[in-house]
């Protein structure tokens, strides 16, 4: 293909008439070996002289394996009409919700990340999969009033102090409750002290 060809298709990919769709164009063909005709993914059964293009708007999670996006196979039959056909990245995360945007995606929920990463190390969950059990979305955000710590509201959950009601992680929560239970033994332990004492006076 000559430089002429190869700018022009370049140029026909990226610029339409108006209200003119976008026909994907297949390279000239070879002299030396014919083309075997695209097939799209899932649908073996694409029409012989079928041409597809894939244009694709993926969105990578930094340090893993994770893309959220979608995937467009544009199928130019040979008589001129198109067929889009779309695939979806999208993932259940650990707040249960099914995720296709990155967007929707509000980050790594640590507490979520040690019980998957432990999953991982049993064999219970691929790496990929304890990597999506990792994430939570910003609809199941929420924050440590304790520690300040992020994460998910499977984890990060309101507790009910003298101060009022305040967000606390696992951790927090173990040592608010253990804070608490050590007030009620000294209690248990200085009441009759007290008592004593008031007797006295």
């Amino acid at each position: 293909m000559g430089f002429k060809e190869t700018f022009e298709r370049m140029i026909s990919r990226w610029i339409h008439r108006p209200g003119m769709p976008y026909t994907p164009v297949p390279p000239a063909a070879q002299h030396h070996t014919p083309r075997t005709p695209h097939q799209i993914p899932g649908n073996p059964s694409s029409p012989n002289g079928a041409y597809t293009e894939m244009q694709a708007d993926l969105h990578p999670i930094d340090g893993s394996t994770i893309q959220f996006g979608t995937e467009t196979f544009i199928l130019a039959n040979p008589n001129g009409q198109n067929q889009d056909l779309t695939r979806s990245h999208n993932h259940v995360l650990s707040s249960g919700k099914l995720v296709s945007k990155i967007e929707d995606v509000a980050g790594v929920c640590k507490i979520c990340q040690i019980i998957a990463m432990q999953q991982f190390q049993a064999g219970e969950l691929t790496l990929e999969a304890a990597q999506v059990a990792s994430l939570y979305d910003v609809g199941s955000a929420a924050i440590c009033n304790v520690c300040g710590i992020q994460g998910c509201i499977r984890h990060i959950r309101p507790v009910e102090t003298e101060s009022g009601i305040i967000s606390m992680c696992v951790p927090c929560q173990k040592e608010f409750k253990k804070q608490v239970l050590r007030q009620r033994v000294m209690q248990l332990l200085l009441g009759p002290i007290s008592e004593i004492e008031d007797e006295q006076e």
